[in-house]
């Protein structure tokens, strides 16, 4: 399902956030936040459907700005790679989510091989494009500020903190 929900109004104009996976079920998580820029916020795979195999997120024609990834999990992280098919965006995580991210990413195409629908060239552009943003640390894109905070979840895990016009 993808879901528009309506944060509010700002002299800058409306800030939206998209649903494309996970927001009626656990996995696949990817959601673009819309303030002045597009945000990607994580892209997940679900490692089982329905049908015992994985499960992606809805195809996003949004023309992004970044992405920002909240930690390593393959709900969350899963299927980064596959935005550098066609993208050259840069995506933002802590270092232990990156290396984290690099074991979980290459063991996935090992393991779900075809049915994983990118491959080594992916993962190797997804690497080239990744930017370290550290806990406590100020990232300001247009007029939106983004900063990350420990979530004690796994090692290097983050929540996101994103300020748009005092929003």
């Amino acid at each position: 399902y993808n879901y528009k929900f309506s944060v509010g109004e700002t002299n800058m104009g409306d800030i939206s956030l998209h649903c494309f996976g996970a927001s009626q079920e656990v996995g696949r998580s990817a959601f673009v936040l819309q303030t002045d820029k597009k945000l990607l916020l994580d892209y997940g795979i679900k490692i089982f459907g329905r049908d015992r195999k994985p499960e992606y997120p809805l195809s996003i024609d949004h023309k992004l700005d970044a992405a920002i990834l909240s930690h390593a999990h393959l709900d969350h992280s899963g299927f980064i790679p596959y935005l550098y098919a066609s993208s050259n965006i840069k995506w933002f995580a802590t270092p232990p989510t990156l290396d984290m991210c690099e074991v979980l990413w290459k063991d996935s195409m090992k393991i779900m091989g075809a049915e994983l629908p990118y491959n080594i060239t992916h993962f190797n552009r997804a690497l080239k494009y990744w930017q370290p943003f550290l806990y406590g640390q100020n990232l300001q894109m247009g007029q939106t500020g983004i900063r990350l905070l420990d979530a004690g979840h796994i090692c290097g895990s983050s929540m996101v903190d994103i300020n748009y016009e005092q929003k």
